[in-house]
């Protein structure tokens, strides 16, 4: 991904957009300070070398309305949104993203929805929140409803964070209840606000923000590639544990399991099934997160762990099933122990 100032020189700016009136000194601190706290990168030197630059452009330019500032800065340096959240910084998405670009105020506050990715069995939402009078980055509680084609998409799971570079920069991963089958475009529907079953904030329970657009995942379904792999693993307990599938795109790499015959007492300490994944070298790729569910009726559950994308290089890779306790890996547990006897490794090329 290109650095800040490399998508700052590529920058047109339409000076007809702005009314020339002068900054005073007081206003030029004022911007200079808040563009400070917004662009954060690991290098000092070069932080304040954009800082500089930004307010030599804006100081031309002339605008004294903050807010505008902001908004035109923000849109500047989130070209590639999802590239700013650390689990996908080294991805090329050009291809695969539908950028959306859409903004609605209410409630004081403007909720931009900048792209929609399809990654697997996952829908990717990359909004940016601002505000003149409310602290954006203390909002919480913000659960998007998805809609395609007029149906609302049931969450079987969803994830949220914020971008390391500014956290008015958020990201939403939905996991549908269902797959989708649907291969092409389609109408889209995103639908902020209103009571939901998290609590969200006051300002969004009282608001509604609504972006209607077309979307499609077309692009990322060419390129998906699935390997079943099926390998049943019988636990000394009496459960198992089936490695299902490794899927790859170019976003994220996947794996699923399934399970049977957990007992109670083993889920009362929330246990959850995941892996490590190590390529022919030995080195270790990310992980993004964990999603599981279990049916006590049927004894039965499903897991899905993912990963950053596979480079070019990776040939093949190893998968190392894990149990996870509240989400921590203990080495020494007895099932992991165990699970140790059953890595398997797969050539991705065949």
């Amino acid at each position: 991904m290109k650095d800040w100032l490399e998508l700052l020189n590529d920058t047109k700016i339409d000076l007809n957009e702005y009314k020339e009136e002068d900054l005073n000194d007081i206003e030029k601190k004022k911007i200079k300070s808040s563009l400070k706290k917004s662009i954060q990168t690991s290098n000092a030197n070069t932080s304040k070398k954009i800082a500089v630059a930004s307010l030599a452009i804006i100081s031309l330019i002339g605008i004294k309305n903050n807010e505008a500032i902001a908004d035109k800065f923000e849109k500047l340096l989130s070209r590639n949104p999802i590239e700013n959240f650390k689990s996908y910084e080294d991805i090329e998405t050009n291809n695969y993203r539908t950028v959306v670009d859409q903004q609605v105020t209410d409630n004081g506050l403007t909720i931009t929805i900048n792209e929609v990715i399809f990654d697997y069995k996952n829908i990717i939402i990359t909004y940016t929140l601002s505000s003149n009078s409310i602290d954006t980055e203390n909002i919480e509680g913000i659960y998007p409803k998805v809609f395609i084609d007029g149906k609302e998409i049931k969450r079987r799971g969803m994830s949220g964070t914020y971008s390391d570079k500014g956290e008015n920069l958020k990201q939403f991963v939905l996991e549908p209840r269902e797959h989708l089958n649907k291969v092409g475009e389609f109408d889209m529907k995103i639908v902020i606000g209103g009571k939901d079953d998290f609590e969200p904030d006051k300002i969004i329970e009282e608001g509604k923000w609504e972006f209607n657009f077309k979307a499609s995942n077309e692009a990322i379904n060419e390129v998906t590639k699935e390997i079943n792999i099926n390998k049943v693993i019988n636990l000394s307990n009496g459960g198992s544990i089936s490695i299902d599938q490794l899927i790859m795109t170019p976003i994220s790499t996947t794996v699923e399991f399934s399970t049977k015959n957990l007992s109670e007492d083993d889920l009362e300490k929330r246990m959850s099934v995941g892996c490590i994944l190590e390529d022919q070298d030995g080195n270790t790729i990310e992980d993004i997160g964990t999603s599981d569910s279990y049916d006590y009726l049927e004894s039965k559950g499903i897991a899905r762990a993912r990963f950053k994308n596979l480079k070019k290089e990776v040939k093949s890779i190893k998968i190392n099933p894990i149990m996870l306790f509240d989400l921590y890996y203990y080495e020494d547990n007895t099932y992991n122990k165990e699970l140790k006897e059953h890595v398997i490794e797969i050539d991705i090329n065949k």
